[in-house]
Parts: C-alpha cells; structure tokens; sequence
C-alpha cells in the first residue's frame, strides 16, 4: 500500500483532471450557437461595412465563430468586425478564431 501523503496527492491529481475536463466541455458546448436567428449575423475584417452603423460593444469569442455571432445578436447587433489580427485555434470544440470583436447594427 503507498504511503498516505502519495496517495492523497494521487487523488487530488485525478480530480483536478477530471475538473479540467468537465471546463473543456462546459467550454466546447458554450461555443456552440442555439439560435437560427444568430446564423444571419455577418463577421467582417473591412472597416468600410461598419462605417455610419451603430456601435453596440465589444464582443469576446472564445473558440468558433458562432460565439461571436450570437453574442452580437444578443446585444441587437447583425454585423461583427474583427479587431486585429485573426489567431486561429484548434483543440476541443470547434476550432475557429479567437480574439475580439466590435458588434454593430446596420441598416
């Protein structure tokens, strides 16, 4: 039998993996975008499309593209403007961009 300090540290290593594990899931689904209506909103890099349109706020995007999507229809938006330099990501959930964005409604 291990000594008794070891095997704690055994078990408290388990479940911080297993806590890990159970964020990278929390964290693929929450990506994930349940609205229809959220699909209809564009993402640009070119600042011409947003000029004269209402600025709304920043939106934060965490894996796909369809958090920023639905964060800007959350907010009344319909058009997302990439800020800087797209980084693309790859891992658990789907793989996209990662960054910020400014949502916008325009007419």
């Amino acid at each position: 039998m291990p000594w008794p300090p070891l095997l704690l540290f055994r078990v408290a290593r388990e479940e911080i993996k297993m806590k890990r594990i159970v964020f990278v899931l929390v964290l693929a689904v929450s990506c994930v975008s349940a609205n229809p209506e959220a699909q209809k909103v564009r993402i640009t890099n070119n600042p011409d499309v947003v000029r004269g349109c209402e600025f709304l706020g920043n939106v934060l995007r965490c894996c796909a593209e369809e958090t920023l999507k639905l964060r800007t229809y959350k907010l009344g938006g319909n058009v997302v403007y990439i800020v800087g330099k797209a980084v693309y990501i790859h891992g658990v959930g789907n793989p996209g961009l990662n960054g910020t964005g400014e949502a916008y409604r325009c007419r």
